[in-house]
């Protein structure tokens, strides 16, 4: 070896002393290194493909190597440094073409090994900055944390039954001190294997320990341990682990990103600028290239990953620890919650604690597959407050009568599938899918009848009266009522579910949407504000013509929405509760526009609380109301002209 003074980093150059140790952190040329004794300690850190493996990860960034432990060494030819461990570090910087190398040495101690260190002096080199886990011993069982412990029952007895030939593996555990100042060791891979050592009452256990791991690394560690572990817990294990891992990160910490949205930024290759709305473009490559590290050490595929962890998201982790791999036993009370049948039911559910814990009983009592689940999960989320139709549900999922008056379509079942029958506006006729609900962007609306179906949908005729009782009611002076066997809602004050609108049915996301209206401009986009300002305008314009109206001529006044035959029962009620509330505020008698828009808005929000409604849902209900209004008074006009001039 060529000896050469040694530089040392001067930021690092404080000795610090500790549990006998005297160290410091430093920054020195590769070359004054020196590990070939290392070789019949560490043979498999001389393995040239093994060490190609490390250095290309080192490249990638996926592998950032702590600073490794060197004694202070001299001889007649000069000063150098004598490697303690990691060898494969020093052989795969080489190929990377690294000249320069972190380390923490240990001053004056020409007889310190890290195999005969006490755990108190491993500690205090891993605060340094250091990485060693290479150290096996026998540890105690009852320090060992199994915090977040998910394992698979029938794996557990079928290791214990091989407890009589020993142990034939180590755990594997990363050490460190508790808040109380105790050593404790955190589990990396060896979750089933403790559990068997503490069913027998095992007293130590043969570990390798790590000291120096980060928590991030920890987390990365297990996921890629899960993947080794027992097929059953592998995807609950992996998927909480991953999203601890991201926890660690700034991305969650410090710009409160979720890990479904860093993946599909890496995923989305076909964009210029991915999280753009959300990060700075230095900061959104960055961002790029800590998810396809992530994914190169977790493993898999990012799109996979990405779903799943969307789900994920979208749950909770009591429901999540309750996923296996497995299909089920085909008999009731046999089923489980398997990978498909969660994300089927999380995407129906979204973030309703007491839903998914309703549907996963009825997974587990009736053993639905994954397209049943999806049926069943996405009737729930139609009745999450109506708790007697969700008890029904439980009892039996398979009742086709109650599925169809909960989907508002004809539901059957054939050869143990769901088959759910829905309107599309492409087709003259029912498009029949099996075992899932079509949910497309040329669905028919429930209060809008296809031009080219010769009749209108069920669920509109049942709001509205038969044309003889229409004729009759128009020539009386009563107030039309359309016949209907569902109560009328009751009021905001009450607090009580109507059961007119169910919570997400037919729900479209909020923001841009095509109004489909009778205009020359109908296929302009526009937005929720937009909605509303013309429903405004509108419906000001509706009452100033409908006041005109109501002085020139003899009919008795009474409000519009209670005598319009037109109106759907969902119509009919948020008019009713609009007109009410801008009564009792005195919104009509006030000309404040800011006063009108503040008690307007605040309508608006009582009525999606009410109704289940989404912002672009109840604009559109408002908009519907307000067109057939207009169409009404139109034909009001129509008739007078055609009476005093045509006559």
């Amino acid at each position: 070896m060529v000896v050469q003074k040694i530089e040392t980093n001067k930021e690092h150059a404080q000795i610090l002393e500790k549990e006998g140790l005297r160290v410091t952190r430093e920054t020195v040329p590769l070359d004054l290194v020196t590990y070939e004794h290392l070789q019949a300690q560490f043979p498999k850190d001389f393995d040239k493909a093994m060490c190609s493996i490390l250095a290309k990860s080192i490249t990638k960034g996926i592998i950032v190597p702590h600073a490794v432990v060197v004694k202070e060494r001299s001889d007649e030819k000069g000063s150098y440094y004598e490697l303690l461990h990691k060898p494969s570090t020093i052989l795969a910087y080489q190929q990377c073409g690294i000249s320069t190398i972190d380390v923490v040495i240990v001053h004056g101690n020409d007889e310190f090994s890290l195999d005969k260190a006490t755990d108190a002096q491993l500690l205090f080199l891993a605060e340094q900055g250091a990485l060693i886990d290479h150290i096996l011993q026998n540890i105690q069982v009852e320090r060992i944390i199994s915090e977040g412990s998910i394992v698979d029952e029938d794996h557990v007895e079928e290791l214990e039954s091989d407890l009589s030939t020993g142990q034939k593996e180590p755990i594997w555990v990363r050490a460190r001190l508790d808040e109380a100042g105790n050593l404790v060791y955190d589990i990396v891979d060896g979750y089933h294997r403790t559990d068997v050592f503490r069913s027998v009452g095992a007293s130590l256990i043969e570990a390798r320990i790590s000291f120096g791991m980060t928590d991030e690394e920890l987390y990365d560690q297990r996921v890629k341990a899960a993947a080794r572990s027992a097929k059953a817990v592998k995807f609950a294990r992996t998927i909480i682990l991953m999203q601890n891992s991201f926890h660690e990160s700034k991305w969650y910490l410090e710009y409160g990103l979720k890990l479904s949205q860093i993946l599909s930024f890496a995923a989305s290759v076909k964009s210029q600028e991915p999280g753009k709305n959300l990060l700075s473009p230095e900061l959104g490559r960055e961002a790029i290239e800590w998810a396809k590290q992530k994914i190169a050490v977790w493993g898999g595929s990012i799109t996979t990953i990405s779903q799943q962890i969307r789900c994920a998201e979208d749950s909770f982790p009591e429901i999540i620890q309750q996923v296996r791999s497995l299909d089920g036993g085909g008999h009731e009370g046999d089923g489980v919650l398997n990978r498909d049948k969660f994300v089927a039911m999380v995407d129906e559910l979204g973030q309703n604690l007491q839903l998914q814990r309703s549907m996963v009983a009825i997974i587990k009592e009736h053993n639905l597959n994954s397209a049943q689940t999806r049926v069943v999960a996405s009737a729930l989320a139609l009745i999450e407050k109506q708790p007697d139709l969700i008890r029904m549900i439980e009892i039996n999922p398979f009742d086709t009568e109650m599925m169809s008056l909960i989907l508002k379509t004809k539901v059957t079942i054939e050869k143990g599938k769901f088959i759910v029958e829905k309107i599309q506006k492409s087709s003259q006729k029912n498009v029949v899918v099996a075992s899932e609900v079509i949910q497309t962007e040329e669905t028919v609306p429930d209060d809008e009848a296809p031009a080219d179906t010769e009749e209108p949908l069920s669920s509109e005729l049942d709001t509205l009266a038969p044309i003889d009782e229409v004729v009759a009611e128009a020539a009386a002076d009563t107030i039309f009522e359309a016949p209907s066997d569902v109560p009328p809602p009751r009021s905001l004050d009450t607090g009580v579910q109507t059961g007119l609108i169910h919570p997400g049915s037919g729900v479209k996301s909020i923001g841009m949407e095509v109004d489909t209206g009778d205009h020359p401009d109908y296929d302009v986009k526009r937005t929720v504000a937009q909605l509303e300002k013309e429903n405004e305008e509108l419906r000001n314009t509706l009452e100033q013509v409908n006041e005109q109206l109501e002085k020139g001529g003899k009919r008795k006044k009474s409000a519009w929405y209670e005598t319009l035959a037109t109106l759907t029962q969902e119509e009919r009620a948020i008019m009713r509760y609009i007109y009410k509330q801008k009564k009792k505020f005195k919104l009509n008698e006030e000309p404040d526009e800011a006063k009108q828009y503040k008690y307007m808005s605040q309508i608006d929000t009582a009525l999606k609380i009410e109704f289940s409604l989404t912002s672009n849902q109840l604009s559109q209900l408002k908009r519907s109301a307000y067109a057939k209004w207009s169409l009404f008074l139109q034909d009001m006009f129509q008739q007078e002209y055609d009476q005093t001039v045509l006559r």
